[in-house]
């Protein structure tokens, strides 16, 4: 696989777990 595949990837699965975390704090937050 070449780096910038690899990096693809990271970056697709680094920017899918933000969206989680970031979902998951708002929610946090509008429970309270």
């Amino acid at each position: 696989m070449d780096a910038w595949a690899t990096e693809a990837l990271f970056a697709k699965f680094w920017r899918a777990g933000a969206e989680e975390f970031v979902g998951s704090e708002l929610k946090k937050m509008k429970e309270g």
